[in-house]
């Protein structure tokens, strides 16, 4: 929404695409400071066996557990640490000495022989993890495979071929509905059920869709003189309607029932990493392949 606002407010400014690129990095700034803030998982230093580092974290994120609370859940951790599958590469920290040594015994792990018989084997001998694996990469795939982010990312240029006078302050009814359909979900999801969203909301997002593109085709290829004066149609605020009830449908389902499903089906960590493929794949596949003008003109 920040975003789409600084986009509206420099969008007939001289050179404000500059600005707007160059604003970007505020957030990316405040995120890498506040980062070193972030403590270390409670889990990560028990199975690097640095059991005071984790009763002090804990601590931090629990302030009003008790001793006893805390150690049973240290012990929690332990055990798991300890469950260890044969071949799986060990999270104890490295042997010292010669860092060739280092380097062998790093390399052993991730051998193929060591990923055949640890956590990446079990991945194709176990159906239920193989389940697991497929919900979660499926969900992660059509969730970008439905085109939302261009929708989303370029819905100023979209709304501009409405010919809308001010397409970039309109889009961010497009930024509002997406978050705040975000924190509904976050409300329902465990109310009503993650079945039941992404069935219904699928129906929206389908909905928003085809409203859109019989809106398009209704859509005038110009204004009503070569001046521009005459105004936008009717039919380029139900475009602004649909994409409003494609994004608001999107964010309350898919696109927050993915991520909580991943977290949910407790896949192997192996595993896991091939869930971002599956999200980031279709998105060359669904975005335009030429940059907008700013971008051009700059080059």
């Amino acid at each position: 929404v920040v975003a789409y606002c600084v986009t509206a407010i420099f969008m007939h400014a001289s050179k404000g695409w500059r600005w707007s690129f160059g604003l970007g990095a505020v957030p990316a700034i405040l995120q890498l400071l506040l980062s070193f803030a972030i403590p270390e998982s409670p889990r990560f230093l028990m199975r690097r066996n640095r059991v005071v580092a984790a009763r002090r974290t804990m601590k931090v994120l629990q302030p009003r557990a008790t001793h006893e609370a805390i150690q049973r859940r240290l012990d929690e951790f332990q055990a798991e640490a300890s469950d260890l599958l044969p071949g799986e590469l060990t999270t104890t920290a490295l042997p010292k000495g010669d860092w060739r040594e280092r380097v062998r015994s790093f390399a052993h792990g991730y051998s193929w022989t060591s990923l055949q018989q640890g956590r990446l084997g079990a991945l194709w001998h176990d159906r239920a993890t193989r389940r697991a694996l497929v919900v979660a990469v499926g969900l992660q795939w059509f969730q970008q495979a439905t085109g939302f982010n261009t929708l989303m990312y370029y819905s100023g240029r979209i709304l501009e071929q409405t010919h809308l006078s001010q397409p970039a302050a309109f889009a961010i009814f497009v930024a509002v509905s997406n978050f705040a359909a975000t924190l509904v979900a976050l409300r329902l999801i465990d109310r009503v059920g993650r079945r039941y969203l992404l069935l219904r909301t699928f129906v929206g997002m389908m909905a928003g869709m085809a409203l859109l593109a019989f809106a398009f085709a209704l859509i005038p290829p110009r204004p009503d003189d070569a001046s521009g004066k005459g105004g936008a149609s009717p039919w380029a605020f139900v475009a602004l309607a649909a994409m409003v009830m494609f994004c608001s449908s999107y964010a309350l389902g898919v696109g927050n029932v993915a991520w909580v499903v991943q977290a949910e089906v407790r896949c192997i960590p192996d595993a896991c990493g091939y869930r971002s493929p599956g999200h980031w794949t279709p998105v060359p596949l669904s975005s335009p392949g030429r940059p907008s003008p700013p971008l051009r003109a700059a080059y």
